[in-house]
């Protein structure tokens, strides 16, 4: 499907600055009984949005085609990984002082890692993840993972049956997600309305900018985060960031704290990493196709190498 505006502030006034053409979905391996099946590519191409600055693919995947056919992925497989969700956990539990009667809720949880970890530290837990395999992992492990997608219905269940939660996670799921309105809206609904945080990780685009990572663009990944768009679409909904951290996860990613308006005070990591935004100046039409004329580049070099090795 083609997304014709912006996912923040709706702006149809987009910028195409990269196209990388027609591919397949990356998370479908093929394996013995699909190998001589058609492949399906789609258009697999970044636009920026010249009213808010946030960046996002030009077309949208139905999420059932990339997410409800035996997903590969599982977030146990590095020891990186396992490493960096107990930091997460443990970080989270002391800063804002979380007990036993507190739920965390992880949406996207995959195999539930990072809430094994929130587990062990004596704290309730509760998944969501829309891949029927990887719940069976997860509520194998005893980590209660509910299979859906993070919608209306299932927020509805939640609340009634497991009540509301002190912290919401999203690790590499935000990006993810077409609606972000929905998203919002869903969080605010189990959100414990004075402590209540949600707290994402998403790759940053910074990073991925300066350090030419456009192996981590691909059909799943919808949006490429920084903090400035995504400041101005919460103030509209009486949400804000009031704490950013980065992280060296993923070719550097950014933990996003995010409450209402009133909840918690603005801490200076918001401002420096603002800062370090508009000094990279990311919106200017010329870097955007500077960064699409050194993918070009590296391409080609990538070619050429392989053509020589062979």
């Amino acid at each position: 499907m083609l997304k014709k505006n912006c996912r923040l502030c709706l702006s149809d006034n987009l910028y195409k600055f990269l196209d990388l053409g027609l591919q397949p979905p990356s998370d479908q391996f093929l394996n013995k009984r699909r190998v001589n099946k058609e492949s399906i590519f789609y258009p697999l191409a970044v636009n920026s949005c010249k009213s808010c600055g946030f960046k996002q693919l030009t077309h949208v995947v139905n999420p059932k085609i990339l997410y409800q056919q035996d997903y590969p992925y599982e977030s146990s497989l590095t020891k990186v990984g396992l490493k960096h969700f107990e930091e997460f956990a443990t970080s989270i539990k002391k800063r804002f002082k979380l007990n036993s009667d507190d739920l965390v809720i992880d949406i996207g949880s995959n195999v539930g890692i990072l809430l094994s970890s929130f587990k062990s530290l004596g704290v309730k837990v509760l998944g969501i993840d829309p891949a029927k395999n990887i719940c069976n992992i997860a509520n194998k492990k005893k980590i209660k993972t509910l299979n859906s997608f993070f919608d209306s219905n299932i927020c509805n269940q939640i609340k009634k049956k497991y009540g509301i939660a002190k912290v919401i996670t999203g690790t590499n799921v935000f990006a993810h997600i077409d609606d972000l309105s929905k998203l919002f809206k869903n969080v605010k609904k189990i959100l414990h309305k004075k402590k209540g945080i949600f707290v994402i990780e998403v790759p940053y685009f910074l990073n991925l900018f300066k350090y030419l990572e456009y192996d981590t663009i691909y059909h799943e990944h919808l949006s490429y985060i920084t903090v400035q768009p995504l400041i101005k679409f919460l103030k509209k909904i009486r949400l804000k960031i009031f704490r950013v951290e980065k992280k060296d996860i993923h070719g550097g990613s950014i933990r996003v704290f995010i409450s209402r308006d009133h909840s918690f005070k603005t801490e200076k990591s918001v401002d420096l990493i603002i800062k370090e935004e508009k000094k990279a100046n990311l919106n200017n039409i010329k870097n955007l196709n500077n960064f699409s004329e050194n993918v070009k580049k590296n391409r080609r070099d990538i070619i050429n190498l392989m053509n020589m090795l062979k």
